[in-house]
């Protein structure tokens, strides 16, 4: 071994001890704000949902404290599938409102609908249809649209880190 793999080994080391000492901090973080994460408190800062549960899972935790974090990524599942639903019901409307007020192709409606079917699962050929009609100047760019999208995105990565813990 190198000394520059040495050094990182060493250093992979003490991180990793850094955060099993952190581990009783992480719970208790949790743990504190498990009640306003089970009623969707959180719903809005996803990235701080994803990167609690990625640390927990970097920890090590009682057979109890699991249980409890399985119960709390249930509850946190459960109501961001309420704005999943509000979020793809929204994103079809308006993409049939474009669809309507474009003249799209034959087979720009045909990847359109297969983005929407899609939708309830993964964002990718939506992002990717609406990007390309964007920058050829088919639709114009709303912001609000791209947000949906985007927040969309992200709450199907958190869900699944969530499931990780189911």
């Amino acid at each position: 071994m190198t000394p520059e793999e040495q050094q990182k080994a060493h250093e992979d080391y003490r991180i990793k001890r850094k955060r099993e000492a952190l581990g009783e901090d992480f719970w208790y973080y949790a743990e504190t704000f498990s009640s306003v994460l089970q009623s969707g408190g959180w719903n809005s800062n996803l990235p701080s949902i994803s990167s609690l549960f990625k640390e927990l899972s970097k920890i090590k935790l009682s057979f109890e404290q699991k249980k409890r974090i399985n119960k709390l990524a249930r509850d946190i599942m459960a109501s961001l599938k309420e704005v999943n639903n509000e979020l793809v019901r929204d994103l079809i409307e308006e993409f049939n409102k474009i669809k309507m007020d474009n003249n799209l192709t034959l087979v720009q409606k045909e990847h359109l609908k297969t983005a929407l079917l899609e939708l309830s699962r993964t964002t990718g050929r939506l992002v990717q249809i609406y990007g390309q009609w964007t920058k050829d100047g088919q639709i114009i760019r709303d912001n609000s649209l791209k947000k949906k999208m985007d927040h969309l995105s992200t709450l199907y990565a958190t869900s699944s880190i969530l499931r990780k813990w189911l």
